[in-house]
């Protein structure tokens, strides 16, 4: 019982948690800012937009607004959510074992209380020897999808002029290359 009660508190913590819809607010808020932003430019300010994506940069804020905003929930702020919680984890199971032998006149066990210590120790080792790697990987699979969906976007605002001079398989493989860019980078990560 004594073990299974603090296991049974996080599980229902857990729980509450998904049912909070922190992920899908802050998404929200993200992308109620964004559309705002867009809003308020000035025509001069949309005009210096066309010049980041050359003929597509229509493509941009639909890209930042559906893609990079869930990308930044998921892997900013979701991310530093779950940080806090193993920290809690941590913590938990540290007052765990020192409180055991006060309870209940038992010794310390120094060996969970060491694997609790050194294992986080271990995995911040392997995030640092990891993170540029990773980093790398990321930004090349966010710039693979980024032309994924300027392909696409062009394929459609192009749409009269490929089917009057009949390239769609010219259309059709410049697509089906950058779907297998897209789809190897992210094998790789």
């Amino acid at each position: 019982v004594v073990c299974a009660a603090p296991v049974a508190v996080l599980h229902v913590l857990d729980l509450h948690a998904v049912s909070l819809g922190i992920r899908g607010a802050s998404k929200q808020t993200l992308q109620r800012a964004i559309i705002c932003r867009f809003l308020s430019y000035g025509t001069e300010s949309r005009a210096s937009l066309r010049h980041l994506a050359a003929d597509s940069w229509h493509s941009i804020i639909p890209m930042v607004v559906t893609h990079d905003t869930e990308e930044l929930v998921d892997c900013g702020y979701m991310s530093v959510v779950g940080i806090v919680k193993a920290l809690g984890d941590i913590v938990a199971m540290l007052v765990f074992l020192l409180m055991v032998p006060l309870l209940f006149g038992r010794p310390l066990n120094w060996i969970a209380l060491l694997v609790t210590l050194v294992t986080p120790a271990l995995e911040m080792v392997a995030f640092i020897v990891r993170k540029e790697r990773t980093t790398t990987l990321l930004e090349e699979g966010h710039d693979k999808l980024e032309a994924l969906t300027n392909g696409v976007s062009n394929t459609v605002d192009q749409y009269d002029l490929i089917t009057t001079y009949g390239r769609e398989h010219i259309a059709i493989n410049i697509f089906a290359k950058l779907v297998v860019e897209k789809n190897q980078c992210d094998t790789k990560t």
